[in-house]
């Protein structure tokens, strides 16, 4: 883990000099990853901004951003990137991707977490269910479970 984390470092170091911004973007992802495992979630959320900062693929790192607020216990915060997380990966990958059902879903249990639930948080929830029950279904009837 900590060889992982250097030579990510070192990678950083390189991309950031080369203004490769996806590259340095999943850079700062993967150490966020890293910080998230850890149990090290205000570093985490760190480095994840930045990596929402640096790339122009919002969608892929939003997720990780309420995920670490969600950690640290700030509900409202994650609540806020759950959902951008689900609108642009609606946008992106469509909206019965089970990416926007794992948002929706994240979105429900850091809510529950904080005692606030809504209608449309219900919802949402019920729309992440219908999604993955689809794929796990669809799964079942092709004999690809992987």
């Amino acid at each position: 883990n900590k060889m992982a984390h250097e030579a990510l470092q070192q990678v950083l170091l390189i991309t950031t000099a080369s203004g490769a911004s996806e590259l340095l973007a999943d850079c700062e992802s993967q150490l966020g990853s890293i910080a998230f495992v850890a149990g090290k979630h205000d570093e985490a959320l760190q480095w994840h901004l930045k990596a929402l900062e640096h790339s122009a693929k919002k969608w892929r790192h939003s997720h990780n951003v309420a995920a670490s607020y969600a950690a640290l216990g700030n509900h409202t915060q994650a609540d806020i990137y759950f959902l951008e997380s689900a609108r642009l990966k609606e946008l992106v990958l469509g909206p019965k991707h089970p990416n926007v059902a794992r948002s929706l879903r994240m979105r429900a249990v850091s809510a529950l977490n904080a005692d606030r639930i809504d209608d449309k948080l219900i919802a949402d929830a019920i729309r992440a269910f219908e999604i993955e029950a689809k794929m796990i279904e669809e799964s079942l009837s092709t004999g690809n479970l992987a």
